[in-house]
């Protein structure tokens, strides 16, 4: 009889300790895959694991005569946070970093298990309901439309991309859910910000897609590739040289990362970077030349201002800054003494 790997994801407090399957419990990868190959079933606790690592798990089987399970404990992250205390900050890092098991990681088979509490929200009262999200505003300058607004004009230019794509449509309905509990007034360092950042949002998207109920168009049978949609949303926009897209089209698949590039991003206006000495991309051609050809460097996602940045000839681009910049607070006295440097 074949072994059998079970690996547990779910963030602490959501059941996973709870699992009962074959096999040796363990905590670390080294440990199954040893169990493992060695004829032995193992039960892996993985509430840390990212695709890319557990794909790497499942590499080191390749040949081997295994039945690759992962089993997902599911409970909402408040409930979670609320059922170990002590581990608040390690649920809530968790919950910013869950990614769903996906087939193509080269699992046998996937298992959502619900807390027996949970109840699946419908997309009318997670939008249009007492606080929904088409009334929460993004406050950020370059967003004028609210997060719930922002969804629904990404699901209408996902359906004019693909009209019979259910699945690919929903995604993009609930690809931005998660920012109503990521919202945060703080940059990246930390630091008090008016504006309000989003950061690991598509990780809580994808969390909070599983507890949405589904319309009658998409079966239930999707709800994984529902959410592995919402977590590499924005995958395809980063892409400068087309190595980077050869190794997520390895990870990924062709045909995820061209659901990925229908999903958004196709309305946005263009920012040119250029030289500003010439019409062309050539400083050398000063003023308005004639007959001349720009030639693309490369193409960047600028998401959070809401454009695309078309890098055009031998050009360096610089960091935005915020409304107020760290240099507005530097200070030399008569002394000669700099103030404001930390």
């Amino acid at each position: 009889m074949e072994p059998v790997l079970t690996m547990v994801i779910g963030l602490d407090g959501s059941g996973r300790e709870d699992v009962q399957a074959e096999g040796t419990r363990v905590r670390t990868a080294e440990e199954a895959v040893r169990l493992v190959k060695g004829g032995d079933s193992a039960v892996l606790d993985a509430p840390n694991l990212r695709a890319r690592t557990r794909r790497g798990i499942l590499e080191q089987l390749r040949g081997v005569p295994a039945v690759k399970r992962a089993v997902v404990t599911l409970r909402p992250v408040e409930q979670c946070r609320a059922c170990c205390p002590e581990r608040e900050k390690e649920v809530w890092e968790q919950y910013l970093s869950f990614q769903p098991p996906e087939t193509y990681e080269g699992w046998d088979e996937i298992e959502l298990r619900y807390d027996e509490s949970c109840e699946k929200v419908e997309l009318m009262e997670l939008f249009f309901g007492k606080d929904g999200l088409v009334f929460l505003p993004q406050d950020n300058p370059f967003h004028k439309h609210s997060i719930g607004m922002h969804c629904l004009l990404a699901a209408r230019w996902a359906a004019k991309e693909r009209p019979d794509d259910a699945v690919l449509q929903l995604a993009a309905l609930l690809h931005d859910i998660g920012k109503r509990q990521t919202k945060a007034f703080f940059d990246s360092h930390g630091n008090p910000s008016p504006t309000a950042h989003y950061y690991g949002h598509e990780f809580a998207s994808a969390y909070e897609s599983l507890f949405v109920k589904f319309p009658a168009a998409v079966p239930e049978s999707e709800r994984l590739r529902v959410a592995a949609l919402i977590v590499w949303h924005m995958t395809p926009h980063f892409f400068t040289q087309e190595k980077t897209r050869a190794r997520y089209e390895r990870l990924l698949g062709k045909k995820m990362l061209d659901d990925l590039a229908a999903m958004g991003y196709g309305e946005l206006p263009v920012c040119i970077a250029k030289t500003q000495y010439s019409f062309s991309d050539n400083a050398k051609l000063t003023g308005a030349p004639t007959g001349f050809k720009m030639n693309v460097r490369e193409v960047r996602l600028s998401a959070g201002a809401g454009f695309v940045v078309v890098i055009c000839g031998s050009i360096m681009t610089m960091p935005g800054l915020p409304k107020h910049p760290a240099a507005m607070d530097i200070d030399v006295d008569a002394e000669g003494r700099i103030t404001g440097l930390f």
